[in-house]
């Protein structure tokens, strides 16, 4: 597990100059994107002012930026240095803490945050490691939320299964994706209750300015249509730690 934890490592630390071009982070659908999930970890993660807030693999700090706009302290943690290098030149605000760190192995005494949340970052992590520590972490009837792909996607089944569009895709071949069943399992494994996953997204993030309006909104419509619901990009999960 050290080995993989390595190369995720490397895998970033050489994509993180590029990593908000290639995801199109900071274009209009992109900005968009991450606003509305954003909103789903603030408003299913309970983040408000004076809570304290644990992010998984903030990366570059683009969701970061948001949820410390909940006036909460965000204790950022990433793997990749570089990446959060990147992070701290975009936006280094008095309540967020950076640090590098495994999410194996986090550094911080148990039961310290009200929410621990993170945007695609699990599917690098053997979650039989990293929910232990979440769990120890986390207070009493604390919330976890993340938005993770989804393997039923056609798209994402592909890029993380099939070795040539891995490495065309600039797939980190230690990444994974999730079905929601599976999620619900291993979640409900390590004490969470009031489990909600919901299969959101299939606005690309390439989409062109002048039809981000349109694409919205038939994403919306695709996301409420049965079984096609299931097959969006992305899903959304959040939970409750049952320990009293």
């Amino acid at each position: 597990m050290e080995d993989e934890t390595t190369r995720v490592k490397e895998h970033f630390d050489v994509q993180a100059g590029q990593y908000n071009h290639y995801y199109r982070l900071r274009t209009t659908c992109g900005a968009q994107k991450v606003g509305r999930k954003t909103h789903l970890l603030i408003d299913f993660g309970n983040i408000k002012s004076g809570c304290r807030v644990l992010e998984l693999g903030c990366g570059t700090g683009v969701y970061t930026e948001e949820l410390a706009r909940t006036g909460a302290e965000v204790f950022a943690v990433d793997l990749s240095q570089n990446m959060l290098n990147i992070a701290k030149q975009n936006l280094n605000a008095p309540n967020i803490f950076y640090m590098q760190s495994d999410a194996n192995k986090l550094p911080f005494p148990d039961k310290s945050f009200d929410s621990v949340v993170g945007t695609y970052v699990l599917q690098y992590i053997n979650l039989d490691s990293c929910l232990p520590e979440i769990v120890r972490v986390l207070r009493d009837r604390g919330r976890v939320a993340f938005v993770e792909p989804n393997m039923a996607n056609p798209a994402c089944f592909i890029a993380k299964k099939i070795g040539f569009f891995r490495t065309k895709l600039v797939q980190c071949h230690e990444s994974t994706a999730f079905f929601s069943g599976q999620l619900k399992r291993i979640f409900r494994r390590y004490g969470f209750v009031d489990i909600v996953i919901k299969p959101i997204e299939f606005v690309h993030p390439h989409t062109p300015p002048s039809l981000v309006p349109l694409s919205q909104k038939i994403g919306g419509l695709l996301e409420r249509i049965p079984v096609i619901k299931e097959i969006a990009g992305s899903l959304f999960i959040s939970a409750t730690l049952a320990r009293h």
